[in-house]
């Protein structure tokens, strides 16, 4: 009986031993992987930077050809073509008479 509990024993510190290799292993993949990741997102951030310019413009744009829109039926009807709507409401904050 005494030898079955030695032979468990060995095998049980193998099993633990191979898992924290295992495991160390998998750790050390990890970090390679986040690294690449890490390096992909960096090479990609001009990009992404470049797509928020161009929506911020595309916005000031559309923005202005609305407004130009209020006195220009043909540029109206193109905005309406794409989707765009536009309602003008005079400024009431003019200051007429100061």
């Amino acid at each position: 009986m005494n030898s079955w509990k030695n032979t468990t024993s060995v095998v049980l510190g193998g099993l633990s031993l191979l898992l924290t290799v295992t495991l160390i292993g998998l750790g050390v993949s990890n970090q390679y992987l986040q690294k690449s990741l890490q390096e992909e997102l960096q090479k990609n951030q001009p990009t992404i930077n470049q797509g928020q310019l161009s929506q911020q413009f595309g916005t000031a744009i559309i923005r202005d050809m609305a407004a130009a829109s209020v006195n220009n039926s043909k540029m109206k009807d193109v905005l309406a073509k794409h989707g765009i709507t536009v309602n003008f409401t005079p400024n009431s904050n003019t200051n007429s008479g100061r």
